[in-house]
């Protein structure tokens, strides 16, 4: 795990150091930086070292003659087969090797992959990453990103020029770019930017699973020190190549997102190509002992794999499923050491989640495979972490897992672990969040309940309270939650399951709104709902993989764990187990009330019942608890009146109105709350002077 930058025609190198020191929390084992004055670009990379840790794995790293040189992030953990394939690959003209490798790691194994067999050398990678390769000979780049999107990448086009990086921070002190706020994204229902889209205007990330070329016309002239002529002149906008390549107007206000087509996207001298993508069939119909075996053997594999390090290898555990299976099949593969990482929260702080502790299953879990359990309770100033937190997560995203993700990791590098193994993305694919189940369980609803008796029961629970001024009542809470979309129709009522606003305070928060079926969020929602041909429940896990999971946990799960310097590997997401789940029928996801169905039956053979079978818990923070506690002060700062006026674009009165209602304990409001608490943090943070 590492940061990578690179400047493509643009900039300098003593620019590009400056911004690649930005990325040191990402690498603080080592760095470097490549100018090629003849392309006026460069590579810069911050190094975490875990495979390979002599200097031989020192980045940007070039082939033996010096034309191609790469900078990556991530890990290819399967690279020493590939290498072996490598290594019998001889040259044309003799019977010597063609390739006589260096060092000991996966970089070297990608560069001269890509010099073999060229983009068809991602198919043969397993793995988690986001690099870029320059043929300086021709002025060609290939910037790609991993199947899953588990690493990021930003990008953006400037002066005919392109920047890319691990974190958008990395360049956005570069002084190359004009940063100004893209409302469109920001007008969202949601607590987080959609891919492509980051909040910042023509900065975006690359979609999982896509790779950019980029070529380089000609060698170009420079100015003083070295930056290209007239560049300081020329901060304008960033330019609209990438705008009419990800999101070309179309039917009147509406966007057509363009991010689904089978056709490489090309303006000017970029293009961007889809490599992967999930093929969804459901038209597995073997017996189920043959996909439990096959599920199993997948899921050993990966962790297998994913615990390939030349440092010790740990784990998040929470005593749920996913990471207690996890466990068992680290324990199964590695007899050694193993530290296990959880936290636990105050009961104070739990008064108003009423949740199950998991650290008493976590302790259980951890004592039955041997591992070395470390425990933290926490007491985070929560107020005094969160500017940090939403300087590092880069985009204005409103999740307060990440701060654990950060509170665990930095635990776990104070042991000195910089790797863990964690269950991220088990309830996108295995369909483990209660919405889902829920929305199911809403036909039954409508199906058999008149909408006269809905109509009085939704009216009737509308006026119940979700928590007294002491603590929350979780049952009313839900029953609330479950009310308020079970009436819709299947997409909106998925939709609705999930943001928190209902509609009309969503299209009333905003100034100037466009409509909540005009979104981003919406629009792109609706695409990939309606181009695949399956189950209601396939539909909502395929979205989720797509959105949620992608834009949402893995940017914070990279960002926070990256903040301490640690690497966190998603076994449970390996896209051969991805591939094979959106080959079953449904019923494997779930079956009657049990979710994770076929996860469940691999689980029976490595845990007791009691812990396969123990009711869900999420991976969250007592939010409702800080929202009425250590935040409420900052909340009456930040989401005043006044200073919400000060953004143009935000209706300051209505969400004031949102504070007053989650305190009144009438209505569960703290994830709203907080969301528009990040988003004004979020833009003090980038856009005030004192960022510069």
């Amino acid at each position: 795990m590492c940061g990578i930058i690179g400047f493509i025609g643009i900039g300098n190198k003593e620019i590009l150091e400056r911004c690649t020191t930005l990325l040191e929390h990402r690498g603080p084992d080592d760095a470097g930086v490549e100018w090629f004055d003849k392309w006026n670009s460069g590579f810069g990379h911050r190094r975490l070292s875990i495979i390979d840790l002599s200097k031989a794995g020192h980045q940007p790293m070039s082939s033996a003659d010096g034309r191609y040189w790469i900078t990556y992030n991530g890990e290819v953990f399967n690279y020493a087969d590939v290498k072996k394939e490598l290594e019998e690959l001889k040259n044309e003209d003799s019977s010597k090797p063609r390739f006589i490798f260096k060092s000991k790691s996966d970089t070297e194994v990608i560069l001269y992959a890509y010099m073999a067999w060229g983009e068809k050398c991602l198919d043969k990678f397993n793995g988690m990453f986001a690099f870029a390769i320059f043929d300086t000979l021709k002025g060609e780049v290939f910037i790609v990103r991993d199947r899953l999107g588990i690493k990021p990448l930003y990008f953006t086009e400037v002066d005919e020029g392109l920047i890319f990086a691990s974190e958008a921070k990395a360049f956005l002190k570069s002084g190359l770019i004009k940063l100004e706020p893209d409302y469109y994204a920001l007008k969202t229902p949601m607590h987080y930017q959609v891919a492509p889209l980051t909040g910042f205007d023509g900065i975006y990330k690359l979609e999982a699973g896509h790779f950019i070329k980029y070529k380089l016309k000609h060698s170009n002239d420079t100015g003083k020190n070295g930056v290209r002529n007239n560049s300081a002149d020329r901060l304008a906008p960033i330019t609209g190549n990438i705008k009419k390549i990800l999101a070309a107007e179309s039917n009147g206000s509406k966007f057509d997102t363009g991010l689904r087509d089978d056709i490489t996207r090309s303006v000017s001298n970029l293009e961007i190509t889809r490599w992967w993508e999930i093929k969804v069939s459901e038209n597995d119909n073997r017996s189920e002992k043959e996909l439990v075996d096959e599920l199993d053997e997948l899921l050993n594999d990966s962790v297998r794999l994913q615990m390939v390090s030349d440092v010790p290898v740990g784990l998040f555990l929470s005593g749920g499923l996913d990471s207690s299976i996890i466990a068992a099949l680290m324990r199964k593969h590695y007899k050694g050491s193993i530290n296990a990482f959880t936290i636990k929260f105050s009961k104070d702080d739990q008064k108003f989640e009423k949740l199950e502790d998991d650290s008493y299953w976590a302790k259980k879990v951890a004592d039955l495979f041997e591992f070395n359990y470390e425990e933290m309770i926490v007491k985070p100033e929560t107020e005094k972490l969160l500017p940090h937190m939403v300087y590092h997560l880069d985009e204005p995203v409103a999740d307060p897992a990440a701060i654990n993700t950060y509170l665990i990791s930095k635990f776990a590098r104070q042991n000195n672990i910089k790797v863990l193994l964690s269950g991220m993305g088990g309830d996108e694919i295995f369909a483990g969040y209660r919405k889902q189940l829920a929305c199911l369980r809403a036909d039954t609803y409508k199906k058999y309940i008149p909408k006269l008796i809905r109509n009085w029961v939704e009216r009737y629970y509308k006026n119940i309270h979700v928590a007294s001024s002491i603590e929350g009542f979780k049952l009313n809470r839900w029953i609330k939650r479950f009310l308020s979309f079970a009436s819709y129709e299947r997409f909106e009522r998925f939709l609705l399951s999930d943001i928190g606003l209902n509609i009309k305070d969503y299209e009333n928060v905003f100034n100037n709104s466009i409509k909540y079926t005009d979104s981003f969020y919406y629009l792109k929602e609706k695409k990939l709902f309606d181009e695949i041909d399956a189950s209601y429940l396939t539909k909502m896990c395929y979205c989720d993989t797509n959105t949620f999971m992608i834009s949402h946990n893995l940017i914070y799960s990279d960002k926070a764990s990256m903040m301490a310097g640690v690497e966190t590997r998603p076994p449970l997401i390996d896209h051969r187990i991805v591939e094979f789940m959106f080959r079953l029928p449904p019923k494997y996801r779930i079956n009657g009330n049990k979710q994770k169905y076929l996860l469940k039956k691999v689980a029976e053979r490595y845990l007791p019942k009691n812990i396969v079978n123990r009711p869900k818990a999420p991976f969250g923070s007592p939010l409702r608890s800080w929202v009425k506690g250590v935040l409420a002060s900052d909340i009456d700062k930040k989401l005043s009146i006044e200073n919400i006026s000060k953004k143009k674009f935000l209706n300051a009165e209505k969400i004031r109105d949102i504070v007053m209602r989650d305190r009144s304990g009438k209505e569960d409001l703290a994830h709203v709350v907080y969301r528009f608490l990040v988003l004004m943090t979020w833009w003090d943070t980038f856009f005030t002077d004192s960022f510069f």
